[in-house]
């Protein structure tokens, strides 16, 4: 299992992380899985493929403009790098 750090709510943690969604210019977009939590964490170098509105719309949920919970804001993710999803 792969670690990666991040930050939400002004703390840092430091978690473990299922795979990589997709590497879009060398960079990884992560998805990131803890038994309470979830979601995919999209690094600076790749926000500008993020429509400015939903990057707000993710730090209003997570405080950071980085990380996007996966039951409300996760579909910005999947859009913006063409993820296919699993049904």
């Amino acid at each position: 299992m792969n670690k990666i750090n991040i930050s939400t709510i002004g703390l840092f943690y430091t978690v473990e992380y299922q795979k990589v969604l997709k590497t879009v210019n060398g960079h990884d977009i992560i998805f990131v899985s803890t038994p309470s939590h979830g979601g995919a964490y999209v690094p600076n170098e790749l926000l500008g493929f993020i429509p400015f509105k939903e990057q707000q719309e993710a730090a209003r949920w997570s405080r950071s403009v980085n990380w996007y919970e996966e039951d409300c804001c996760i579909m910005s993710v999947i859009k913006a790098f063409n993820i296919p999803t699993e049904v």
